[in-house]
């Protein structure tokens, strides 16, 4: 017998192993529980894999934790077996509790707009129509993003689009950033742009907000 797996396939097989390995040993030694928090309705990078392999992955769950009634209803539609799972609805945190500064007032912008996008540099999120969009707008805004790079192939090609627009600039880290340092960029922007593709939550939203 022959199976065909694309790179797609592959890298989510590897991941269900490794899932199925903690599993497992969990319930083997400790009897723990698996919840899985459904924060996206497909793996972001891995995009559409066999449906026998996501059917493995329910499998294992004991229960499924939403973050809005609309996630359960697009995670249902998409993969009918998670209907028979337990779960629960709940809302996204706040971040309020854990901000080393406190909340800078709402300003009016002082000269052009600055804008900020922050986050992990993936290509879902729709970056390069956001450096073209700012691009075409070079004496309106400012843009500036500012994240941890996963991908330097990625990464480069980014900077490579932004180089002739001068408005424009990339901080582009090899490490997450530091939550004070996060906040203080966040306040020194006139509005956040998270351009996603496909997302069903957005923690950055919320943060910035």
């Amino acid at each position: 017998m022959f199976f065909a797996f694309s790179l797609r396939d592959r890298r989510a097989l590897t991941h269900l192993l490794r899932h199925y390995r903690l599993v497992w040993s969990a319930r083997l030694f400790r009897g723990v529980r698996f919840v899985w928090i459904a924060h996206n309705a497909r793996p972001h990078g891995v995009g559409e894999v066999k449906p026998w392999i996501s059917a493995l992955f329910f499998r294992s769950l004991n229960g499924i934790i939403y973050l809005s009634a609309s996630s359960r209803r697009i995670i249902n539609e998409t993969y009918p077996a998670t209907r028979s799972i337990a779960s629960l609805v709940t809302r996204h945190g706040s971040y309020r509790r854990s901000a080393v500064h406190p909340e800078r007032p709402l300003q009016a912008p002082s000269g052009r707009p600055r804008l900020l996008f922050f986050g992990q540099v993936r290509p879902y999120k729709g970056l390069e129509g956001l450096i073209d969009a700012a691009g075409a707008c070079m004496d309106a805004c400012t843009l500036v993003i500012v994240g941890m790079q996963r991908d330097t192939t990625y990464a480069t090609a980014l900077r490579t689009r932004a180089a002739s627009f001068g408005n424009v600039r990339l901080d582009l880290r090899d490490h997450p950033i530091d939550q004070g340092d996060l906040e203080t960029i966040i306040d020194q922007a006139d509005g956040v742009i998270l351009p996603y593709t496909s997302i069903l939550n957005s923690g950055s939203a919320i943060l910035a907000l």
